[in-house]
């Protein structure tokens, strides 16, 4: 999933060039922690739809964590998100 998130960023940066322009303008450590704050969203959003995807179906929030490979604390997390997200 890392690999195809670095793909995603690279897209982005092929594609746009502003993007690219502020990008090239950056340091090697804000490059770092920018890339990082990518690859953990898309990381976050993936779990956010995975999630989603197991309530819908019933699974608890044990099975979740499991099938999911995370703490059940990370899954009620990403629940207590998914229903902020349905009350806006």
């Amino acid at each position: 999933m890392v690999t195809s998130l670095h793909n995603i960023e690279d897209n982005l940066l092929n594609s746009d060039d502003l993007i690219r322009e502020k990008v090239t303008e950056m340091g090697d450590e804000d490059y770092v922690a920018l890339s990082d704050r990518l690859i953990q969203q898309g990381v976050d959003n993936t779990l956010i739809m995975l999630v989603t995807k197991k309530i819908q179906k019933g699974k608890t929030v044990s099975q979740i964590a499991d099938e999911c490979e995370i703490t059940e604390a990370e899954v009620e997390r990403y629940m207590k998100q998914i229903n902020n997200a349905s009350i806006n």
